[in-house]
């Protein structure tokens, strides 16, 4: 049997993707939240509940970028706290708006702090 050899990546990498991960993900929430799409029935224009997930991301990012393992716990915290509570919260909208959402909301922070958590520590 052969061996795979697969490239490997660096930490640079890691942060990298991590940084970037978040960085879309704060700008979709903004941009979502200022286009007016995501307020509440009625509503239209600026929502501050829509852009407020991506000020906190980019808050996030920011702390993680400095320092990698007190902003990797806040991201997985941040994820866990968004695939738990934002069901629980909006449970009276389509479940495919719940999914979606739930999933945008907390899939890119839990990836990128699982990203910064592995590369906390590691020379580039």
């Amino acid at each position: 049997m052969q061996v795979l050899h697969l490239p490997h990546m660096t930490m640079a990498a890691y942060r990298l993707g991590a940084r970037a991960m978040l960085a879309l993900g704060a700008l979709f929430w903004i941009v979502f939240g200022l286009m007016g799409t995501g307020g509440p029935a009625g509503v239209e224009g600026f929502t501050i509940p829509m852009v407020l997930p991506g000020v906190v991301l980019a808050v996030l990012l920011g702390i993680a970028w400095k320092w990698e393992l007190i902003g990797g716990i806040a991201l997985l915290s941040w994820a866990l706290l968004a695939a738990v509570y934002y069901p629980l919260y909006f449970g009276s909208r389509p479940p495919d708006e719940i999914l979606f959402r739930t999933a945008a909301l907390s899939l890119p922070p839990l990836a990128a702090g699982f990203l910064f958590l592995g590369a906390w520590g590691k020379p580039e």
